[in-house]
């Protein structure tokens, strides 16, 4: 039983999710605490462990999730057993990073701020402290919009994810020694595409920065940026919300270290974590009617085709199965 009166402000008043409650006490309860119990309008909107609290989701509510891709894709990763997840600069929809940031810009001009002001944020913009990578997915596997993604839909097993990129993650601050900065855990997002929200966190992260900008409090100013690029990863526009798009967001500190990078390999110019991707948490694949254009696989017999090809591989218990839509 939770019995700490500052704890329970946090979880009330930043309106933690259920799942939001357990990642605290489990990993940074007293980092909270602190934080919360000297600034707790910035606790609450502009730093990662107030944010995601509110946006984690029940990986009970959503033991499987779906991740759109083409099949030959697909094939690569059941051969090498390795999924690339990407970095934020490089996500497929370049509106991911840019809405949020025209929403700061607007509020900006809006509270009558000097050009100079403006271009500070916009340059310390540019310089975000943490490298962000994301996995993302989607709980719909037969989803007309996603099936733009690819023909195939694979379904994957939300514990052992979480399980493996923590455990990943837990390595990377250990091999590479990192004191300066804080360690923060791979958080499973559920994507929010509420704009009312979306406005009230950015009108009190623009609110920070001003005040930052205005009594040279660099601290409270990069508390308000930073709060941006985190947003970034868990608001988009309304327009595309049936995607019902969750994240997996894993965060690594940028050091000013020799030699020092934050990704595991380079894959065509792109920044990449390397995911696994195994005969245990690959559950489903479901194909698509696209999957027709494919020259090798037609529909009347992509089933059979894609389970050979999977025992080939040693996936003996992937089920394959087509998508309930008529086209």
């Amino acid at each position: 039983m939770l019995n700490n009166k500052v704890l329970k402000q946090i979880f009330e008043n930043c309106h933690f999710t259920q799942a939001g409650k357990e990642l605290t006490l489990s990993n940074y309860a007293e980092d909270a605490k602190n934080i919360y119990s000297r600034a707790p309008e910035i606790f609450k909107y502009c730093t990662p462990f107030g944010i995601a609290g509110r946006f984690l989701f029940n990986q009970n509510s959503c033991p499987i999730l779906y991740h759109y891709l083409p099949w030959r894709n697909l094939k690569m990763i059941i051969q090498s057993g390795q999924f690339y997840i990407g970095h934020q600069d490089q996500m497929n929809d370049p509106w991911d990073r840019k809405y949020i940031y025209r929403i700061a810009e607007e509020l900006l001009i809006e509270k009558g701020v000097s050009l100079v002001a403006l271009n500070t944020f916009r340059k310390l913009s540019q310089r975000p402290i943490f490298d962000r990578y994301v996995w993302s997915f989607t709980a719909n596997n037969h989803s007309f919009a996603m099936q733009n993604y690819g023909d195939t839909a694979i379904g994957m097993d939300v514990f052992d994810m979480i399980h493996y990129l923590t455990n990943k993650n837990d390595e990377f601050y250990i091999i590479k020694k990192i004191k300066e900065a804080p360690k923060l855990p791979v958080f499973p997002i559920k994507v929010c595409y509420n704009s009312e929200i979306h406005y009230e966190y950015a009108n009190v992260a623009i609110g920070k920065f001003i005040d930052g900008l205005r009594h040279h409090d660099y601290l409270k100013m990069m508390f308000g940026v930073e709060a941006f690029d985190f947003y970034s990863m868990i608001f988009k526009r309304k327009i595309l919300e049936e995607e019902q798009e969750y994240r997996f967001i894993i965060s690594r500190p940028k050091l000013m270290k020799e030699s020092w990078h934050t990704w595991d390999k380079k894959v065509n110019g792109g920044n990449k974590i390397i995911g696994e991707v195994t005969a245990d948490n690959l559950k489903s694949i479901v194909i698509n009617h696209r999957i027709s254009e494919n020259k090798n696989i037609q529909w009347d017999n992509a089933i059979s085709k894609i389970q050979f090809f999977l025992k080939e591989n040693g996936f003996l218990n992937t089920r394959v199965r087509k998508t309930v839509l008529p086209y």
